[in-house]
């Protein structure tokens, strides 16, 4: 297994606005694992990890990254795209999603 690290966010992610959204300072061994595949490639992921190792924080970097490249490529329409996002608890989701509208709002 490789050495698992961490990362700081403002070095993963140069955009202040952006930074903003995530409330600790570093990425986790697992969740730096997968920056590179998250941000550098637009194919599907599926994760599986233990419970509080970090797997909604990846889903908040490729909610990022669609983002990103919507407005880079000039197609930013808010509303116009999903992303999915599946949980064993309505309630959960509902959770989510409440945190989710707020955090990203800014981003549109």
């Amino acid at each position: 297994m490789a050495h698992l690290t961490t990362l700081p966010v403002s070095t993963v992610i140069s955009e202040p606005d952006i930074a903003a959204l995530f409330s600790f300072p570093s990425f986790n061994g697992m969740q730096c694992q997968l920056l590179q595949h998250v941000l550098l490639k637009s194919s599907s992921i599926l994760l599986s990890s233990p419970t509080g190792s970090g797997k909604t924080v990846i889903f908040e970097l490729a909610l990022v990254q669609m983002i990103r490249n919507m407005k880079q490529n000039g197609s930013f329409v808010p509303g116009a795209r999903k992303a999915v996002y599946i949980a064993p608890m309505r309630s959960l989701v509902a959770e989510r999603k409440t945190d989710w509208e707020r955090r990203f709002r800014q981003l549109g």
